[in-house]
């Protein structure tokens, strides 16, 4: 992966929304082969609030991949230059919302906090804490970044569900974080191990194929919990290269309306710096190998 040597950047404080938080319970579910998930509930007590936020104030909208439109509502943001790759989908990231207020810096103390204590790397690259518009009260921040681009999921009523896949993290740096902030009503999560999938397509290519002969019931070692309103799921290290997840599509399950928060620790200039790389060495025609597939929804 690439190493981008991060600098520091000045920024004034803005006045924002503070939300607090709680020191919510850990509950380890992965943790080996350099793989790491933990769940972390009632870590946001003011989930509601944020919840009305976002689904009233978002400019939502509904992305076209390489399936056809995508079932649920999305927004991208994130510091400049931190371009998401996924299912064919370029993504520039657009301003940090001030309606996130504090959200970020809390979810990146935790973050820190266990990446530390697991051993695994801790890439701060450099950030952009706030924008222009939200700068006022005459205070200066270093900001170096955890978490420099955050994808917004807006699942409908009883409208959305993924398959099982794993995300596209390769511009995610060493630590590959993907932390996943619930809003809303609750909803099923599953894990299952990559070898476990059995199916006629190729792996590689990130998500179910709907023709594939794919096992759909549950596995000894399949890993279920129940993603409540103000909790965390951590993904970090290996995780994505040897573990699937899915928000299942269970007849007679509720599927209420939820807004996930994905945090991501991508790299800023990655995929710049990738293409620009691929197109010194190939020539024209290498617009091929940005195309990338990965549902990425929690």
């Amino acid at each position: 992966r690439m190493a981008l040597q991060p600098r520091r950047l000045v920024a004034r404080r803005s006045a924002k929304r503070q939300f607090s938080l709680r020191h919510p319970s850990e509950e380890i579910l992965i943790r080996e082969n350099n793989c790491f998930v933990a769940y972390y509930q009632d870590f946001l007590p003011d989930w509601r609030t944020l919840f009305s936020l976002l689904r009233d104030q978002v400019p939502w909208q509904r992305e076209t991949d390489d399936f056809g439109p995508q079932q649920r509502l999305s927004y991208y943001m994130g510091d400049p230059d931190c371009t998401f790759k996924y299912v064919g989908l370029s993504l520039e990231p657009k301003p940090w919302l001030h309606e996130m207020g504090n959200v970020r810096e809390l979810a990146e103390r935790l973050v820190a906090r266990v990446l530390k204590r697991e051993g695994l790397v801790a890439g701060r690259h450099q950030g952009q804490g706030e924008r222009e518009e939200g700068r006022g009260d005459g205070g200066e921040e270093d900001t170096l970044r955890l978490l420099t681009g955050c994808l917004l999921n807006n699942y409908e009523e009883d409208g959305s569900f993924i398959p099982w896949h794993f995300d596209e993290v390769r511009a995610h740096g060493e630590s590959n974080v993907v932390m996943s902030l619930s809003l809303g009503g609750p909803r099923r999560f599953d894990l299952r191990r990559r070898e476990l999938l059995h199916g006629t397509g190729q792996i590689g290519d990130n998500v179910k194929d709907p023709n594939d002969d794919v096992k759909e019931e549950e596995e000894e070692e399949d890993i279920s919990l129940l993603l409540q309103p103000g909790s965390v799921l951590l993904m970090a290290g290996d995780t994505q290269e040897h573990w699937l997840h899915r928000l299942p599509d269970i007849t007679g399950e509720p599927k209420p309306h939820r807004i996930s928060l994905t945090f991501r620790s991508i790299v800023p200039g990655y995929e710049h710096h990738r293409r620009h790389q691929h197109q010194s060495q190939n020539g024209e025609g290498a617009e091929k190998m940005d195309s990338c597939t990965s549902s990425t929804g929690h």
